[in-house]
């Protein structure tokens, strides 16, 4: 584990200077791509698997980025309409989401189906739960570091979203949990 992160800080000092000035899509072909790397490490895949592991991803990535700003722009929307009390405005985003969730699930459906058509079943449990680690890991350095590095366990950091949660029994929605993870 201490490998990865020291290989991912190495990555990411490297690029810095490139990073900043890069373009955004650069910049996701770049993560992506240590990604598609890391993935193909852990499976223990040939090279040409690799190549082809790479080549579905890639395919699927945009669209399903684009799935996860649009829900992410409606939760923004919802939480607007809903502290307005707007009910058809309210229930549009509503299943607006979940078309969204639903589209990018088929997504998801389909990528694994064509990662099934060359990965074995014991590689497809593995990918899923790389996959999985990899999710948890930016989140964990989106919040301020890795658990079980120093400093890395939201010590002395506000909740992602102060205020957001008060004590049952009040009118309020609990957009997030007291304890701010």
């Amino acid at each position: 584990m201490k490998k990865w992160i020291g290989l991912w800080l190495v990555l990411v000092f490297t690029m810095l200077p490139g990073w900043v000035m890069a373009d955004p899509v650069d910049k996701l072909e770049r993560v992506n791509s240590l990604i598609a790397t890391r993935i193909a490490d852990v499976l223990d895949l040939e090279p040409h698997k690799a190549d082809r592991l790479r080549f579905v991803l890639k395919k699927y990535q945009l669209r399903k980025l684009e799935l996860r700003r649009q829900t992410a722009d409606l939760t923004r929307q919802l939480q607007v309409a809903t502290k307005a009390g707007n009910k058809p405005e309210t229930e549009r985003i509503l299943n607006a989401i979940r078309q969204s969730r639903s589209e990018l699930k088929g997504i998801d459906d389909a990528q694994m189906q064509e990662l099934g058509q060359f990965l074995t079943p014991t590689q497809q449990a593995k990918y899923l739960l790389v996959v999985d680690d990899i999710r948890k890991e930016i989140q964990s350095l989106r919040r301020g570091g890795f658990e079980n590095e120093p400093g890395g366990n939201r010590k002395n950091m506000p909740p992602p979203n102060p205020g957001a949660y008060q004590e049952p029994g009040q009118d309020t929605i609990h957009l997030g949990n007291p304890w701010g993870y």
